[in-house]
Formats: C-alpha cells, sequence, structure tokens
C-alpha cells in the first residue's frame, strides 16, 4: 500500500506511526508551505503539483476540508482520505482499499448507509441516500429488490413541512412508500 502524507503540521509524527503499524509504505510528504526540507526520516517531501509525477494509493490529509477544495483537482481529491478512518478497532487497510475500489453500494432503510459512506470516506454509490422506508415496505423491498431497483419513482407529495419529498416505486397493488 502506497501512501502520501498531506502536510508538515502537528500530526506527522502520528500519521508515521499509524502507517508504520499498518504496514503502508509512505512514499512522500506533501505540504503547501514553501520547500525547506527535501527530505523528512528519508522520506521525500515535494509539491501538490509533484503528486502526478508519483504512484500513490491514499492521502493521508490533516484536515478533512482539503477533500472538498476545488482548488486541488479532483482526481488528487478522490484519494484523500482523514485519520478518523484509523481509528477503527481492527482496521484492516487491504480490506479497506477493496472497499474503495469495487463497485457497490449500501442498501439501508434509513439513514445509516449515508452515515456509512461518510465515515468509511468513500463515494456515495448507493440509490438509498437520505431516504427512509417503512419497515413493512423495506421488507417487501427486498424480497424483491431487482423489481424495485427498476422502477421509476413517483413523486407522491413535493416537499412537506419537514422539508421532504414522499415517492413510491411500483404499481398501486406492488408499491413501496420513500421518505
Amino acid at each position: 500500500m502506497q501512501i502520501v502524507i498531506f502536510g508538515l503540521g502537528r500530526k506527522l509524527d502520528l500519521f508515521l506511526n499509524i502507517c508504520s503499524k499498518l504496514g503502508a509504505n509512505i512514499v512522500g510528504i506533501v505540504s503547501f508551505r514553501e520547500q525547506v526540507f527535501r527530505s523528512i526520516d528519508g522520506i521525500p517531501v515535494f509539491k501538490i503539483d509533484e503528486l502526478y509525477n508519483i504512484s500513490y494509493d491514499l492521502i493521508l490529509i490533516q484536515d478533512r476540508a482539503l477533500i472538498k477544495d476545488e482548488s486541488i483537482d479532483k482526481t488528487i481529491r478522490e484519494k484523500m482520505v482523514d485519520e478518523t478512518l484509523f481509528y477503527i478497532p481492527h482496521f484492516d487497510l487491504e480490506k479497506y482499499m477493496e472497499v474503495r475500489k469495487n463497485k457497490w453500494f449500501i442498501i439501508s432503510e434509513d439513514c445509516w448507509g449515508g452515515m456509512a459512506y461518510s465515515f468509511l470516506q468513500i463515494p456515495f454509490t448507493s440509490p438509498f441516500i437520505n431516504i427512509n422506508i417503512p419497515t413493512n415496505d423495506y421488507y417487501k423491498m427486498l424480497d424483491r429488490l431487482e423489481y424495485f431497483l427498476k422502477t421509476e419513482i413517483d413523486i407522491l407529495r413535493d416537499e412537506d413541512i419537514s422539508g421532504y419529498a414522499i415517492g413510491q416505486l411500483g404499481d398501486r397493488l406492488d408499491k413501496i412508500q420513500l421518505d
């Protein structure tokens, strides 16, 4: 696993230790500042525009706001994660990378799926983000998942007082409600 650490701040030693414990290979450290050091502990230090010249799997960042920083190229931002992942008990970096690389989505009756995507810092790929499905309808949907995934959503009511639209999948005899 090839990792770049983004930033020379106060968490650098922590990040070096985390990567060492996970068996990750640190291929570089990126700094926004003027390049004072050429290397730290034998690890090369370079500027962000030099990321295109090296091979890496993840960028470990100190400030999660960088993931949304439009001044940073999207291809670079997509590889950024912060350290919260590494605090998960028994975190397995290899399995995590497998999850990031494969196309999959979470099927959930409530906002749990969106929270999982957010916590794992992976792109939201599920059609079930920010949806609440009543329990009986959720079980009905799971029994005929392929059918319901292929049907169009009918909007029954635009945003209600809570700010959410109400919709349904399926026909009159076989439908599920989406809040």
